[in-house]
């Protein structure tokens, strides 16, 4: 399979066929009716817009109102935060030319962030790492993604906490190849 562009992916994503992913709710009554009250993002639809993070639930709503950097209300999208303190391992994963090719941190950081600095692992080391940080379930998640998008980066991050759709400690950013 091949996923051609960041909106094809985005939309698997949020249909839950690449994995568990952070929960988002396209507007404030999707995000209102779902009664999550946890730490919330906000991110507008408009390219180049910041976005906002972590915010609590009335914050999110106070700011979706605020219509910051020009955006109206029906442009923002309602986002589960990553709570990044309790991040335990990310990195960036594919098929090598000699097995797996494995870019990682432990940084608590966001993704982007801890990939600045990321170590790099091949092979037998790349899926001992693997093993060592990633629940089983997890790991099988992360091995048929691998399988089925051949030629594709899985960005990933692991959690001491279950979150996303499907409450688990793995947490899918991407899957790409574009």
């Amino acid at each position: 399979m091949q996923i051609r562009n960041k909106d094809q992916m985005y939309a698997m994503l949020r249909q839950g066929k690449l994995g568990n992913t952070l929960r988002t709710w396209e507007s404030e009554e999707e995000y209102l009716a779902s009664g999550f009250r946890g730490r919330t993002s906000l991110r507008c639809r408009k390219p180049g817009v910041t976005f906002r993070h972590g915010m609590t639930h009335e914050e999110a709503l106070r700011e979706g109102r605020l219509c910051f950097e020009g955006c109206k209300p029906d442009d923002f999208i309602y986002c589960e935060a990553a709570p990044d303190w309790e991040c335990t391992f990310q990195g960036e994963v594919q098929w090598g030319l000699y097995g797996l090719d494995l870019f990682w941190s432990t940084r608590k950081s966001n993704h982007r962030i801890a990939m600045q600095s990321a170590k790099q692992a091949h092979g037998v080391l790349a899926l001992t790492l693997l093993r060592h940080y990633l629940d089983p379930q997890d790991l099988d998640d992360l091995m048929s993604l691998l399988d089925l998008y051949e030629g594709h980066v899985i960005e990933f991050s692991i959690f001491r906490v279950t979150l996303g759709q499907l409450s688990r400690r793995m947490i899918v950013w991407e899957v790409r190849a574009y």
